[in-house]
């Protein structure tokens, strides 16, 4: 886990994509384990989404909790934000950063 690591962490994740009838509940319970992580990336979903109303359910600083509609822009993003650990959590099997 990034608690193992030293320095600023964030996370860059549109959450569990294909997860059937437990789709709401497991991505709540990830938003609501992410939610200790110093920096949240929220890649293509928005603020209805149930791994963000996990997030908001544990977190008390929402300022540091960003949405992007495109990978691509998230990971820049991070980039020039100079994080010293960054935890891609994808599921898509397209993943591109070109």
């Amino acid at each position: 886990t990034l608690s193992l690591f030293k320095g600023k962490s964030c996370i860059i994740t549109p959450g569990v994509i294909e997860q059937g009838k437990n789709f709401q509940e497991n991505n709540f319970e990830l938003g609501k384990y992410i939610s200790k992580i110093d920096t949240i990336i929220l890649v293509g979903i928005n603020d209805k989404h149930p791994l963000y109303q996990g997030i908001k359910e544990n977190r008390i600083d929402l300022a540091k909790v960003y949405f992007f509609k495109k990978f691509k822009d998230a990971f820049l993003f991070a980039k020039l934000k100079k994080f010293d650990n960054i935890l891609i959590a994808n599921d898509k099997e397209n993943l591109s950063i070109n």
